[in-house]
């Protein structure tokens, strides 16, 4: 049985042993990695018989897959069954790859913005919007506009 709480680079994990058995829990095995990734295992020992961890320097908005065992004299008793827990949303990343491009629309001229997004392989939360803020020098920024969803193309009107 377990429970698990999370932040933008924390999950905070707690179990429960069903049976002990006669002897004392020795130790306890908390292992993580990404869900994504099927690269190699943290391991994290701990001491006695504790039952929770937080597991911290994780990244945002990330899945995890964790697994709990316990050992005592006779040996260990395997893995719990697998829990995928996901790191909470934060800030995204910059945008890349700006560009501006001069248009003419309707004899009107326009500069339009175009970028890519922050990284897709690390997301850190769910892209709403973005906003735009322009000026003719950078004290001259205006107040930000917001573009429609997640679109990466902005236009200017002069």
């Amino acid at each position: 049985d377990s429970g698990h709480t999370s932040t933008q680079t924390s999950i905070s994990v707690t179990w429960t042993f069903p049976y002990v058995g006669n002897l004392p829990i020795t130790q306890v095995q908390l292992r993580y990695r990404e869900t994504a990734l099927s690269g190699p295992w943290t391991t994290v020992p701990l001491t006695g018989s504790p039952n929770s961890y937080s597991i911290t320097g994780l990244e945002p908005f990330t899945f995890y897959t964790i697994t709990v065992s316990a050992t005592n004299a006779l040996g260990d008793s395997g893995a719990s069954a697998p829990v995928n827990v996901r790191t909470a949303e934060s800030t995204p990343g910059k945008v890349t790859n700006l560009q501006a491009e001069g248009i003419v629309l309707a004899s009107v001229p326009q500069i339009q913005l175009t970028w890519d997004p922050p990284d897709a392989e690390k997301p850190r939360g769910i892209i709403r919007h973005y906003e735009v803020a322009y000026g003719v020098d950078k004290d001259s920024i205006g107040s930000p506009e917001t573009t429609t969803g997640n679109e990466t193309t902005y236009t200017l009107d002069s």
